[in-house]
């Protein structure tokens, strides 16, 4: 990415269980755009805050377990340079 590229938040419009419009800028930004205006989404609210939501699709059902990987991946290294690299006097 240059600094001429920019990550596209796109903007959801939904209508919740109460009949309730919600429309609100994703937190989520992606580049290149990965959705057009009109497009469909499946989107998850959280019930106690309806502007809070995630889009249900693969990425966010991937992002959290990627990143537990990668956080098991960094201790596993830490942990093996304590106990085999480092001198212990």
């Amino acid at each position: 990415m240059t600094n001429n590229d920019v990550l596209y938040h796109p903007v959801i419009r939904y209508v919740t269980k109460q009949k309730d419009w919600i429309t609100e800028e994703y937190d989520i930004g992606n580049y290149p755009c990965l959705y057009n205006e009109g497009d469909k989404v499946t989107v998850i609210y959280d019930p106690i805050d309806n502007k809070k939501f995630i889009i249900n699709d693969k990425s966010t059902k991937y992002i959290g377990p990627f990143f537990i990987v990668i956080g098991i991946a960094a201790m596993s290294v830490a942990i093996y340079y304590y106990l085999f690299q480092i001198p212990h006097n």
